[in-house]
């Protein structure tokens, strides 16, 4: 409508004023060329408030062919450049009305111009209002080409209309599809994210504003914070995705993923989003039993041997000296599985600031190459790549990358480690023996370990900070090939 409006008012009103100053100097042209222009603004104020007060209808197509046919003969009269005009308000009135207003238009661009070509050849119109000057008829132009237009009116009027009310059907369906599918979507007990190619939001239902607890509906994904970035880098980069992140002390669990256009274009992607908060504290319960029986079962070996060596001592500091070191490594054994259970049950508030991604990895590698493991093998670590600038709790996002390097360096004797630094990526790879395809998945829950002095924590830790960031960890390995751990932001 409002392309209407504008369109119709420019041409009518800049029409006569063009004339105006073509013929400013001619006094007899310009009383006709002023009416013409007083008419055209009064039919726009009109057209004005009938769409402000939404009361457009068919009239107004109407009266649009009437103030053409009052325009025509300030314009040439049977020969004037604008009677295919007609055409357009034909087109106009059947896609704001359909059929009805097609034919409605059709019909009064009929009779106006058939009273025009009339009223000219029989003298009814004054001779000062064709300015331009009235052309003598010829049989053409007063036979052959009226019925021609009529003709034309009428067949685009079928036309139109046919496409229109085609048009209509197809629209009604699916508003009905539409109403249906937003009527679905807002009572769903989940959250429904759908955003662009670029990202941009283009759905966020009432559910996930409540979770998220938002009362404006951001613009764009990356306004969420990096969290939900990072979900939307790994949809792009996966097609599909599902995992659980934390945000605002709330667990979610997100499934994600690419939408295509039939020629396989990517025009977006969506997202579903559950509240996995109390399903993960039930879950967390249950962990917390079977890392107590875990700990349990740990401590017997220890507590025996510390046990053991106590019953055997005699009281003699030389012959007491490897049963008081084996008590001292077993209570060092203890306080360290004490101190991973502990890192990995208390609740973890992130400090972060922006650093760049390949300074992290250097105190990291410069750390490890300090530690007594490193200096006893034959190990070369090489790190390639600058990555990106990324916002981390510094100091916990080394923990988790020295966790992977350090128990790679624990596991051979010599050999090399690669470190690759691309954009937010961590690659680090190892020529160590591998991890057994059997065990491959259990590798990341708490207190499973395939070192017998290990406490089983350092890669449950490590998933769990990098989760907290946004991120994901994955692993590749072969047996006897070595392993490929990816830590993605």
């Amino acid at each position: 409508v409002k392309w209407y409006f504008v369109s119709r008012s420019a041409f009518f009103l800049a029409l006569p004023l063009l004339e105006l100053w073509v013929f400013r100097g001619e006094k007899h042209k310009v009383f006709p060329l002023l009416i013409a222009f007083f008419v055209a603004l009064f039919f726009t104020i009109y057209f004005y408030y009938s769409i402000k007060k939404n009361k457009l209808s068919v009239i107004h197509p109407l009266l649009d062919t009437f103030l053409l046919s009052f325009f025509i003969p300030l314009t040439g009269g049977h020969e004037s450049p604008f009677i295919p005009f007609y055409y357009a308000f034909i087109l106009v009135g059947a896609i704001l009305f359909y059929a009805p207003g097609a034919f409605a238009v059709a019909t009064s661009s009929a009779i106006f111009y058939l009273f025009l070509i009339l009223g000219e050849y029989r003298n009814f119109i004054p001779s000062s209002y064709f300015i331009l000057g009235k052309e003598p008829f010829t049989e053409t132009s007063l036979y052959l080409r009226p019925t021609i237009y009529i003709l034309l009116f009428y067949f685009l009027a079928a036309l139109s209309a046919y496409l229109a009310e085609r048009l209509k059907r197809g629209l009604t369906e699916l508003e009905k599809i539409r109403i249906t599918t937003d009527d679905i979507v807002k009572r769903m007990e989940g959250g429904v994210l759908a955003l662009d190619e670029r990202g941009r939001i283009i759905y966020f239902n009432p559910y996930l504003a409540s979770l998220l607890g938002l009362e404006n509906i951001p613009g764009n994904i990356k306004d969420l914070g990096s969290a939900w970035e990072g979900i939307w880098r790994e949809v792009r980069e996966k097609e599909r995705m599902e995992r659980e992140m934390e945000v605002d002390g709330k667990v979610l669990f997100v499934k994600g993923a690419m939408l295509r256009d039939k020629k396989g274009k990517v025009i977006g992607s969506v997202f579903l989003i559950d509240d996995y908060t109390e399903r993960k504290f039930i879950e967390r319960m249950v962990t917390v039993g079977k890392i107590s029986a875990s700990i349990a079962h740990s401590l017997r070996n220890p507590v025996s041997s510390i046990k053991g060596a106590a019953e055997l001592l005699s009281g003699n500091p030389e012959k007491d000296k490897k049963l008081i070191r084996i008590i001292r490594e077993e209570v060092e054994r203890i306080e360290s599985m004490v101190k991973g259970f502990l890192a990995y049950a208390r609740e973890e508030k992130l400090d972060k600031r922006k650093v760049p991604l390949r300074k992290i990895v250097d105190d990291v590698v410069n750390s490890v190459k300090l530690s007594p493991e490193f200096s006893k093998k034959k190990i070369e670590i090489k790190v390639k790549g600058k990555g990106e600038e990324v916002e981390v709790d510094v100091m916990k996002f080394k923990e988790a990358i020295y966790n992977v390097v350090h128990n790679a360096v624990k596991a051979m004797d010599k050999g090399r480690i690669e470190i690759k630094v691309d954009g937010r990526k961590i690659e680090i790879k190892d020529t160590g023996p591998g991890i057994p395809e059997e065990v491959r998945e259990k590798i990341f829950e708490p207190f499973f370990t395939l070192d017998p002095k290990g406490t089983g924590l350092g890669l449950s830790i490590t998933k769990k900070i990098v989760e907290l960031h946004g991120g994901r960890i994955e692993v590749e390995s072969e047996e006897g090939k070595g392993s490929v751990f990816a830590i993605t932001l």
